[in-house]
């Protein structure tokens, strides 16, 4: 094949040439500044690889179009994978993947969420009593003896009106109470 073959498609034009030193036939066309090629053993399945891509770049699905045979089964292989665990949306998966990628200030993923995790266990439930006794404690010697005083009556009025645990307040708990 010594001339190379066109193959048009609406308003693009793609070549075809065989090169003796792979025994492929190569096809390439260019859209939007971005060289597409293909190459297939048969002249046949190299027309049809490469209208098949023209045909994505023309309904404008250029970047599809200049995906490999490999990239594109990875592409339908992920968003399978997305829509088997509940994720309609691929968009919004890799926003967020890339959001927390950016958080994470370059560490590997899983231990920017192994160290998350190590950070929020040190958070306990302590009673509102207790952290306002401990409050109390931490800063008595800040306070002149008249302030001492007055915050050391306060407090117990204070914890008496707060005996529910936060973490159990509900609607109709603030309602009756």
């Amino acid at each position: 094949m010594k001339v190379p073959l066109e193959v048009k498609h609406k308003h693009l034009v793609a070549r075809i040439v065989y090169a003796p030193s792979d025994h492929l036939y190569h096809s390439t066309f260019t859209v939007g500044g971005k060289r597409i090629k293909r190459a297939a053993k048969t002249l046949e399945k190299a027309k049809s690889v490469i209208l098949e891509a023209m045909k994505q770049a023309c309904k404008g699905r250029s970047d599809i179009a200049s995906l490999s045979g490999r990239q594109l089964d990875e592409l339908n292989t992920a968003v399978s994978l997305a829509k088997a665990n509940g994720h309609q949306n691929l968009l919004s998966i890799v926003q967020r993947y890339l959001a927390f990628e950016r958080e994470a200030e370059g560490m590997d993923i899983f231990m920017a969420i192994a160290q998350f995790k190590l950070s929020r266990t040190c958070v306990q439930a302590v009673p509102f009593k207790q952290a306002a006794q401990g409050w109390f404690d931490s800063r008595k010697g800040r306070w002149a003896e008249d302030t001492f005083k007055e915050k050391q009556k306060r407090l117990p009025k204070v914890t008496n009106a707060f005996q529910i645990d936060v973490c159990d307040i509900t609607h109709e708990a603030i309602e009756f109470n």
